[in-house]
Formats: structure tokens, sequence, C-alpha cells
């Protein structure tokens, strides 16, 4: 460990993953709903981003877990996740697609939540997204573009980015896809048919992947307007290259 309390190596982070995390799980033994948080240095909003995760759960009645899938953190953020009451996995494979991969595989649940771990998305409201698979739905995403600004959301993906990608997603799937938001990170599904799809993007573009997929499977996608913040801490997003990845996927 480092004089601040970052573990240095993987040795350090292996010590604090044995620290027993908070998990409440039904009757059954384990829980209903799979919170998964990738992770890479958030240190300024992780611990804030899991509380509000189980406000959600409990809110909700639901029996859960807050997974948090450390991506490589050089930061506190590992530390503050597990003091959090969430479970720690490590993925090395660098992306963002491969941290969700890898939460989907490890979470416990019937019902995964991803979210980020960056305050920008209304955890304390999950219950209204975990709702939509308890209908039937196997797939169903948080819609943040009538809740964009300036301050939430840079000018080329709120104006350019998102809308041409859905647009694209639309027009590929023949209309199967026809969902307003097809880059939001927020999205409820039911775990095991999410893993049937056996997902393989490790960068931005595993959004765009699931609901292709999810679409070419006949899965029933819906979607739901939820409230989106501006991040806390510093953003991971590459706009041209992760632009390019959604392209060639």
């Amino acid at each position: 460990m480092t004089p601040n309390g970052n573990p240095t190596n993987q040795d350090d982070k292996t010590k604090l993953f044995q620290r027993q995390e908070k998990t409440v799980t039904s009757d059954s033994g384990r829980p209903m709903v799979s919170v998964i948080l990738p992770c890479l240095n958030e240190e300024e909003a992780i611990a804030q981003t899991i509380a509000e995760a189980w406000q959600g759960i409990e809110a909700g009645g639901y029996d859960g877990e807050v997974v948090v899938v450390d991506n490589g953190s050089t930061d506190r953020s590992v530390a503050l996740a597990i003091e959090s009451g969430a479970r720690v996995v490590c993925e090395e494979e660098r992306g963002y697609g491969a941290a969700l991969r890898r939460g989907i595989r490890e979470a416990h649940g019937s019902i995964g939540v991803m979210a980020d771990a960056d305050l920008t998305y209304d955890l304390p409201n999950l219950g209204q997204v975990v709702s939509k698979v308890e209908e039937g739905a196997d797939l169903a995403l948080a819609c943040r573009l009538d809740g964009m600004n300036r301050d939430s959301m840079p000018f080329l993906h709120r104006l350019l980015g998102t809308p041409v990608l859905s647009w694209m997603l639309r027009r590929i799937t023949k209309g199967e896809v026809v969902v307003r938001d097809s880059q939001s990170g927020y999205r409820a599904f039911n775990l095991e048919r999410i893993r049937d799809l056996r997902l393989q993007g490790s960068g931005m573009e595993f959004a765009s992947e699931m609901l292709f997929q999810a679409s070419l499977n006949k899965y029933k996608i819906d979607e739901i307007k939820l409230p989106y913040r501006a991040r806390v801490g510093e953003s991971k997003l590459n706009t041209f290259q992760d632009g390019l990845r959604h392209l060639k996927l």
C-alpha cells in the first residue's frame, strides 16, 4: 500500500478483495438484482455511487448486491468500493466492454443493472428500469436525451454521436431496435439472456453490440426516461476513437 491507502500491486488488491462485502440475499441464497459498475480511477464518485445503488436496491425492496469491476485503478477506488459494501473483482483487459463482460459473468443475481461509477445515473430509482425486466423485457435502457445539457454531455456526443449511432442501429436492424438513446450506459437486463449473447466488445462499442445482438435474437427491448447528471471525475471517453469502434462493429 502507498501512504494514502492506494493498492500498489495485484497482491495488495487481492488482500482488499478478501474483506467481506455487503450482500442482501433471498431465502434461495442469491440476490435478485446485481448492480454492475465498471471502474477506472473513480475515487471522487465511487463511494456515493455505491451508496445510491444500495438506496435503489432497498427502495425497490430487492435482494441485491453491488459488483464493482476494477479495470486497473491506481487511486483509492478499490478501497473505497469495499468500504462501501461492494464486491470488487479485477479485470486486467482494459476497456469499458471488457469490464462489463467480467461483471456480467461474476454477477450472482437474476437481473443485472449496469451503470457508470461517476454519479451520472439515477441509481436511487433503479427500480423503474428493473421493473421493465420484471414485466417481461429482456433488456431495458434508461433514456438520457431529455435530461442532457452542455454540462452533462459534450456537444458532439449529444447532438451528433448518440443520435447518429441510434439511427444507424435502427436502420441495420430494420426497426428491431427502436430506442432513442442507444448509447445509454444505464441498463437492466435478464442476466441469463444477456450471457447467452456471448458478447465480445471490449470498448465503448459494447453498448451497440448488446443492442444489435439482442435484436438478432428477437429479444424484447424497452426504454424509460430517467434523469442524467454531469459526471464527477475525469471522463474516459475518446470521441473519435470510440466512434470508430462503433462504426467497425
